[in-house]
């Protein structure tokens, strides 16, 4: 009979549906798991509480930020491995974070969680 045949396949349906809902969320929550709060990153925790920062905001913390723990910079000031190795995590967190927010697409996941950690 078609019918027994055509409610099977929607019955099939809605199961891949729930199975990719679910995928989805479990995907969502394994990223903010792993969450990592760019803005802070980037020294603008404050400013994006009264809303998203610009591009031009973003761009100037980066740089800031980026030329005080560049490991080149660090590296010619003589501090301890400890403390560069510091810096250099830090570094690439700020790098991680630019790059991340540049990306409209990468930006706009980000806020999503962002928003509902807030």
């Amino acid at each position: 009979d078609d019918r027994a045949g055509g409610k099977a396949e929607e019955d099939d349906d809605e199961e891949e549906d729930e199975d990719d809902a679910q995928g989805a969320m479990a995907a969502e929550a394994d990223e903010e798991e792993g969450f990592e709060d760019h803005y802070a990153a980037l020294g603008l925790a404050e400013a994006a509480l009264e809303g998203a920062p610009s591009r031009e905001e973003l761009r100037r913390a980066f740089r800031r930020l980026a030329l005080r723990f560049h490991p080149d910079k660090v590296a010619r000031q003589g501090l301890s491995a400890a403390a560069q190795a510091a810096a250099r995590e830090r570094f690439e967190a700020i790098a991680r974070a630019n790059e991340a927010l540049q990306d409209d697409a990468r930006r706009a996941a980000f806020e999503a969680v962002y928003a509902r950690r807030r």
